[in-house]
């Protein structure tokens, strides 16, 4: 008798339990920034979140490579970043949906390169995240990333291959760039004219923000528990506010 009432239990739970796997859940897809909603069952969201995870992680291992440092692996990443994302072809669309896909499609736009790099950091177990930043006289934005390294925040411009130095030939901090100059212009891109683009960011590193605390982002709830975490605080603040 027990054993058939473990039997019926079991059988109630797996039932339970493949019923909640399908309910239907939604996700967002932007195309030419325009948003709209996609409908799929939980198990397939599920599963799609588990494949990005353990690919990020795969290919953090193979840009990394065994480098210790986080200026290391922070730097690995942001060349790869720049040597393998490409701005789009003209007439191709900006597809704004997980950034994993962003990745294997090959192409990005500003925001996304930022997106990508920062998403890698915290993969490498760097924190990091990207925002818009406006020029000193509010005219402009420009997309940054900001990465934390040995314990400073650091700012690059992966859309540009660019980034900056101070005056010991070290990644300059936020501190040092709002300093006004403190620092050098460095770049991926061997082209460009450097004092020129130096002196485009001028209006912009002087009015970085000042970062107290990193919270939840796009960029670093990508792992199972910070997803977590994120889920848990947006409950809590539908239900409980």
């Amino acid at each position: 008798m027990k054993k058939y009432r473990r039997f019926i239990l079991i059988v109630i739970a797996l039932v339970l339990f493949l019923s909640v796997l399908n309910i239907t859940v939604s996700i967002q897809q932007c195309v030419n920034y325009q948003c709209y909603t996609l409908r799929l069952p939980l198990y397939l969201k599920v599963l799609d979140f588990f494949h990005r995870h353990y690919n990020y992680k795969y290919l953090v291992q193979t840009i990394a490579h065994g480098e210790r440092g986080e200026e290391a692996k922070a730097m690995r990443i942001f060349s790869w970043t720049y040597k393998n994302i490409k701005r789009p072809p003209p007439g191709f669309p900006i597809i704004d949906d997980h950034i994993w896909y962003t990745i294997v499609r090959g192409y990005a736009a500003a925001d996304q390169f930022c997106d990508i790099f920062t998403t890698l950091c915290n993969y490498a177990g760097i924190d990091a995240f990207f925002s818009n930043v406006r020029s000193l006289d509010g005219s402009k934005i420009i997309t940054f990333s900001f990465v934390k390294i040995n314990g400073k925040w650091r700012v690059f411009d992966p859309y540009n291959g660019n980034y900056f130095k101070n005056n010991r030939a070290k990644i300059a901090t936020i501190e040092e760039l709002r300093s006004r100059g403190e620092w050098k212009l460095y770049s991926l891109n061997q082209t460009i004219n450097h004092q020129e683009e130096a002196r485009q960011y001028t209006a912009f590193v002087t009015n970085l923000p000042r970062i107290e605390r990193l919270g939840l982002t796009r960029s670093n709830t990508q792992s199972p528990f910070n997803r977590l975490l994120f889920q848990l605080k947006s409950l809590s603040q539908k239900y409980f506010h």
